[in-house]
């Protein structure tokens, strides 16, 4: 599978469903929300900068802290 800049890790967890297309390879992957794949395609370190922006979102829209993810 050709993986366009993504990581070696990574490239372990996908499969190819031909062209552009791609899933994680297992069901409990799969099964995540569409955000949190987001974040596991893009990175730790992007997926923490991701996170500290929508958190300081939230607080600037005045929504609950306690709702944020860890």
């Amino acid at each position: 599978m050709k993986t366009n800049g993504i990581g070696p890790r990574l490239a372990t967890l996908l499969v190819a469903l031909g062209g552009p297309s791609y899933e994680f390879d297992g069901p409990a992957l799969n099964e995540l929300t569409a955000g949190q794949r987001i974040l596991i395609r893009m990175g730790a370190l992007k997926a923490r900068r991701v996170q500290a922006r929508l958190a300081e979102f939230r607080r600037l829209i005045g929504g609950p802290a306690a709702a944020l993810p860890r």
